[in-house]
């Protein structure tokens, strides 16, 4: 298939966060649900994340942010960071876990794009017994920003194994993902995921570690 878009995006109009004033208020929400992770009314999960894309020779590093503020044991307050080359996005909205093994939830924000920068997200945690399934699908109106993930895990004490398709951009690949927890207090992991890009025929891979603060599960690593 011949395509000459990049993987991300190579130029930017400045960080999301000082180009939009919108965009402040999501590093405030950011701020207000650190702050108020010791509150008896409620209780936050926060989880920071770091890892790179290596491509065609390239290394292209990613950092994630996470918080999540539950107001009771349904429903919460989430709110999502991205920063890569090039390229930032934010988003918040609220999450419900209709059943015990099963959440949803709705972000919308803003993407680093003068022209289009609305961003919405979509998305679900699926955990049952050993067996968990996460969807998470970021999408850029009018852009080829969109971003998905699609993660399949089984879930051991202290390693999972499992199936992740993803869309990176103008990539599309999938492989296995191998996830190991170095430690559990905090909960430390690190991980790594061979993949196949079939929108341009090339191996990739990924690799990060991430940490999680806060007692509640967190609903799916990206």
């Amino acid at each position: 298939m011949n395509r000459t878009m990049p993987i991300s995006p190579e130029k930017t109009d400045g960080p999301i966060l000082r180009r939009h004033p919108a965009g402040r208020l999501f590093l405030a929400l950011f701020i207000m649900l650190i702050l108020g992770y010791g509150s008896s009314s409620g209780q936050a999960t926060f989880l920071i994340h770091q890892f790179t894309l290596a491509y065609k020779g390239d290394l292209k590093p990613r950092l994630t942010i996470k918080a999540d503020y539950w107001f009771n044991d349904r429903l919460s307050f989430s709110s999502y960071l991205y920063a890569g080359p090039g390229w930032g996005e934010g988003v918040a909205g609220a999450g419900y876990q209709l059943k015990k093994w099963i959440y949803v939830g709705f972000m919308i924000g803003l993407q680093n794009d003068k022209k289009h920068p609305l961003r919405i997200m979509p998305n679900f945690y699926l955990s049952k017994g050993k067996f968990s399934l996460l969807g998470l699908f970021g999408h850029g109106f009018k852009t080829e920003t969109d971003r998905f993930a699609l993660q399949f895990f089984y879930n051991m004490k202290s390693f999972k194994i499992g199936v992740e398709g993803i869309k990176e951009f103008t990539i599309y690949a999938l492989g296995p993902r191998f996830d190991l927890t170095c430690l559990n207090r905090p909960p430390l992991h690190i991980w790594v995921a061979p993949y196949w890009d079939f929108t341009y025929g090339k191996f990739a891979s990924m690799f990060g570690v991430y940490a999680i603060f806060g007692k509640k599960e967190v609903s799916g690593v990206d």
